[in-house]
């Protein structure tokens, strides 16, 4: 588990973004900024063409993520909003759980710029509404988000042992491939001092198996 010292040297960190992955997703994105402007005009040509609302609502949603000026993707984002709240009274339970899996990201995103704007309360609310959709939906990228969002503004506002709480429930769950973030970090050659708190945090870690049966090292 972590500590609060721990919690303290990994935000030092200054990794903080839109999900617990997001060091992660650093690491992966080397070429991220060269490639964003080409992705970004795609999604939005596709959005402009006849598609299903629940096709929308994904393209809307990677706008969102690939868009990182507080001046444009909130609007987008709305647009998930808008969409996932217009079919979810009268949709069937496989259309329910895509539009609610869609609702839950762009609620934590809302979150996250309300908590920016200064309102932690509206904040922590969308993250607790976001928390309560995806643990519905088994949405575990998503479960890991709210929680790291949540530990982390809780932390700010100085409750440390609540925010560890939410922090070390975070740092349990797989992604979609299997990995925990312990997987990942050395899968990309983290540097030692993020392995070492990860470990820290979570020593079983080091014996949990991803989806293809690999160990981390």
């Amino acid at each position: 588990m972590f500590n609060s010292y721990q919690y303290r040297c990994f935000r030092g960190l200054g990794l903080k973004a839109k999900c617990f992955y997001s060091f992660i997703l650093l690491l992966n994105s080397v070429n991220a900024f060269a490639e964003s402007d080409s992705l970004l005009q795609s999604l939005k040509l596709t959005l402009e063409s006849k598609i299903d609302d629940t096709v929308k609502v994904r393209i809307l949603s990677e706008i969102v993520d690939n868009t990182y000026d507080l001046a444009i993707w909130p609007e987008y984002n709305e647009l998930i909003l808008e969409l996932a709240n217009s079919h979810l009274p009268n949709s069937d339970p496989t259309l329910a759980f895509i539009y609610n899996k869609y609702k839950g990201y762009a609620l934590n995103n809302k979150g996250l710029q309300i908590e920016y704007e200064g309102n932690r309360i509206s904040a922590l609310n969308y993250y607790q509404e976001s928390l309560a959709l995806h643990r519905v939906n088994g949405c575990k990228k998503g479960m890991s988000s709210c929680l790291n969002n949540i530990g982390s503004l809780l932390y700010d506002q100085e409750e440390y042992e609540l925010a560890l709480k939410y922090y070390n429930e975070s740092i349990k769950i797989k992604n979609n491939a299997g990995d925990l973030p312990f997987h990942r970090a050395c899968l990309f050659n983290a540097n030692i001092n993020i392995l070492t708190l990860l470990y820290n945090a979570y020593p079983e870690a080091i014996r949990e198996r991803d989806a293809q049966g690999n160990l981390p090292i």
